[in-house]
């Protein structure tokens, strides 16, 4: 007979046999349950990593990428520029032609009438 640290309880050795089994079992679970743990921190910890080298491997890619656009945004940008100048003097060769034909239409009239009145007086 295991005397406990309380005097009224008294163990026996199957008992405490029991209990230390118990015991054990619960430290291999425990240790089971850690080995299992330190499993799946492993395979999250590899997860990472690949996830990191997979973003490491876009972000160059992604800046040429941006680099691209960036540089077919100016190209766009300067032919903006470009066909703007050219409408802009479009405009104003409209507005000369039509100051033009007014002019020629208002001195073929002129000539139209002047004629026509000469040949009536005549």
């Amino acid at each position: 007979m295991v005397r406990s640290m309380t005097a009224d309880t008294v163990m026996t050795e199957g008992e405490v046999n029991n209990i230390r089994q118990q015991l054990s079992d619960l430290g291999r679970r425990m240790e089971k349950g850690f080995d299992e743990l330190k499993e799946l921190f492993g395979g999250m910890e590899e997860r990472v990593r690949k996830v990191e080298h997979n973003e490491a491997s876009c972000n160059p890619q992604m800046m040429l990428r941006m680099a691209k656009a960036e540089e077919g945004i100016k190209a766009n940008q300067e032919e903006i520029k470009i066909l703007k100048n050219i409408a802009t003097k479009l405009q104003h060769t409209n507005e000369i032609l039509t100051w033009l034909f007014v002019l020629l239409t208002t001195v073929a009239t002129a000539v139209l009438i002047t004629w026509i009145t000469r040949m009536v007086g005549a």
